[in-house]
């Protein structure tokens, strides 16, 4: 094998091209490169010297080559010398030359002379196409290199994966039992009468019970599991999926391995086929750094295998296998972390590990929270949701860390609170609002708890709630009926209604009122902006001739003009199609100055439009919101000179 060294190789004299290759250039009409070929000797190995000459600059006399590539019969590289500096370039000729992705390199290139046909032909041991047997040649020395590169990589990552041990002993029945703990029903055969016989596939016995719905949740009468209900003739085809996790020691730090879960009921409950597959695998040391893997097509050369990756993100509800944990973690930076505490609260709980071992090294305190049975915090807290609101995870207290005292903490603890939860606590605490805990947590999930503060000046909490699930339906839920029925309050108050009054508080027909109201409150503000808009005609109006008498101007065929109301400005925007019509109300609050530009001998033609502000021109327009003219220029440098150059109080426009 030759490996080819720079050094040596810039050491070869560089070839010219000669006049014969000059008028070979100016006979080719298509634009192409000229090659020519020779076998050179470096430190007494043989190689294949290739120049590529481009051929527009050849035709005008440039005899030096673009660039010129060394090859062996297992390794090439290029001299790039369109540089002064020696630059080397490791691209294929075809990724040199370009051309789009149908082109073949070859058919752009022309050999210069059949001895650089000859000396490809020799070196190469082949009677075809010359410059087709060099792409060829380039083609397999670009796969090999590939593969090489290939396998150290795959070498590197199964010397990790060598690392890994065995799935624990029944982690397939923990699978089953615990990871998908969502997939357990009772099947049965619909029939007109109250007790029906069963099956449940979770203790895998037959069972009486009595009067089940299809897809109704219930209970177990063998094994007092929670089931989902399926009546054989509508759940012929059943999927579960689920994920699951399993943590392990390796070395001085712990993988932790995620995997998906498959289990179909298709030809017979009784016999459901279950499957996994591990898709990811996080590799941690002793400091907490993470390095992931992914099962993956591997460079998509085709071969599943075990990849660089990102890994774990795509499993944010994985269920932990808990029974070595305590072991796993003992001598690592989580082993006072709570998160077989917290894996373990609910039976069939997913949670994302990444997001809790990473944040239990930043924040230690979750390990309190988790021994708290704040198990909802925690969780809202790992997924970095609204974490935000006054939870100061650095607090040394109670107090400084959920900003609640004891009491508040034993109703928490009881309604499993998060952060949603706990700043509805918060905040009634603050106004001695006295909230029961299903209020609580009907609030944080549906309602906006400022918002109840400020409408209990008119009413109680329970009347609230009580109006909002009076309206509810299977079409209208509680956070849309609460949206509504916000905005038809706001109306209320536009219009200066009671809202003292329950009557008007809470009217019968929540829709109908709220479209009402709304017709009501856009006819008043229609109302208001006609009569604010014609106080600001009334300004605009009042200002146009002292506006002209300070800015207006003639010069050169071109004037200067403030318009006279209004209209001529709605009028200015819609014939050149740009938005001064929007300017008005600054305008006419003094924010801002506009002013017409126009021919002479065309006064009533909108030509373009001229803002100031500050005794400085901030944009000159035409139509279509076109930039300044270059014929406008001796106009507005005159009027700068003229008319803001001391103008010290500077209006805006």
């Amino acid at each position: 094998m030759i490996t080819l060294k720079k050094r040596l190789l810039a050491k070869v004299p560089i070839q010219e091209a000669t006049d014969g290759y000059i008028s070979l250039a100016r006979r080719i009409k298509k634009e192409k490169y000229l090659v020519s070929a020779e076998i050179a000797e470096v430190e007494e190995k043989k190689i294949l010297l290739l120049y590529f000459y481009n051929q527009p600059e050849l035709k005008e006399g440039n005899t030096k080559a673009a660039f010129r590539v060394f090859l062996s019969i297992d390794d090439y590289i290029t001299q790039d010398l369109s540089t002064t500096t020696i630059k080397w370039r490791t691209g294929s000729i075809s990724s040199l030359i370009g051309g789009y992705y149908y082109m073949r390199w070859d058919e752009e290139c022309v050999l210069v002379d059949d001895k650089s046909s000859d000396a490809i032909k020799k070196f190469l041991n082949t009677k075809e196409d010359p410059l087709l047997k060099i792409d060829e040649l380039q083609q397999n020395i670009m796969a090999k290199r590939l593969d090489k590169k290939h396998q150290k990589i795959k070498d590197r990552i199964d010397k990790q994966m060598e690392k890994v041990p065995k799935l624990p002993w029944g982690f397939k029945r923990w699978i089953d039992n615990i990871a998908l703990f969502h997939s357990r029903y009772i099947y049965y055969q619909y029939k007109a009468r109250k007790k029906l016989d069963g099956y449940c596939t979770h203790c895998k016995s037959d069972v009486v019970i009595e009067s089940p719905r299809h897809n109704e949740k219930g209970i177990c009468p063998n094994c007092k599991s929670p089931i989902t209900y399926k009546a054989m003739g509508k759940s012929r085809k059943v999927e579960d999926t689920g994920q699951a996790a399993l943590i392990q020691k390796v070395d001085d730090g712990i993988v932790v391995r995620y995997f998906s879960i498959y289990k179909e009921y298709y030809d017979h409950y009784k016999e459901p086929y279950l499957s996994y597959i591990e898709l990811s695998r996080d590799f941690y040391d002793s400091k907490g750094k993470v390095k992931s893997y992914e099962w993956l097509n591997f460079k998509q050369t085709g071969q599943w295998r075990w990849c660089d990756g990102q890994g774990r993100f795509g499993f944010r509800g994985a269920v932990l296998y808990d029974k070595n944990l305590d072991e796993t973690l003992k001598e690592t930076m989580w082993k006072y972390s709570a998160i077989k505490e917290f894996a373990t609260h609910r039976e069939g709980f997913g949670f994302s590990i990444y997001s809790y071992l990473e944040n239990y090294k930043e924040y230690p305190s979750i390990e309190y929270l988790v021994k708290l049975r704040l198990y909802k915090l925690v969780d809202d807290i790992i997924t970095r949701w609204g974490t935000g609101r006054d939870i100061n995870l650095e607090g040394k207290s109670l107090k400084e860390v959920l900003g609640i005292n004891k009491n508040q903490l034993m109703i928490a603890q009881r309604i499993d609170a998060g952060v949603s939860e706990l700043h509805v606590i918060r905040e009634a605490e603050k106004v001695n609002l006295n909230l029961t805990e299903d209020q609580i947590l009907f609030i944080a999930e549906h309602l906006n708890i400022e918002r109840v503060i400020e409408m209990a000046k008119y009413t109680t909490v329970h009347k609230i709630i009580k109006y909002i699930k009076s309206h509810t339906s299977k079409d209208k839920k509680e956070d849309s009926v609460y949206r509504d029925w916000m905005d038809y309050i706001r109306f209320c108050d536009e219009l200066g209604y009671d809202l003292m009054n329950e009557f008007i508080l809470y009217p019968k027909n929540l829709m109908q009122e709220h479209d009402r109201l709304m017709e009501l409150v856009s006819a008043k503000r229609d109302k208001e902006r006609a009569k604010k808009l014609e106080i600001q005609k009334k300004k605009i109006e009042s200002m146009a001739k002292e506006l002209t008498y300070k800015y207006g101007m003639e010069y050169k065929g071109l004037v200067i003009m403030a318009p006279k109301d209004a209209t001529e400005i709605t009028k200015e925007g819609q014939v050149l199609h740009h938005c001064v019509g929007t300017y008005i109300g600054r305008i006419a609050d003094g924010e801002s100055v506009v002013l017409f530009i126009r021919n002479k001998k065309a006064l009533n033609d909108p030509y373009c439009t001229l803002e100031v502000i500050d005794g400085k021109i901030i944009q000159c327009r035409g139509k279509y919101n076109e930039d300044m003219r270059e014929e406008l220029k001796p106009l507005l440098n005159r009027f700068e000179n003229l008319k803001l150059s001391h103008d010290v109080k500077g209006e805006a426009v």
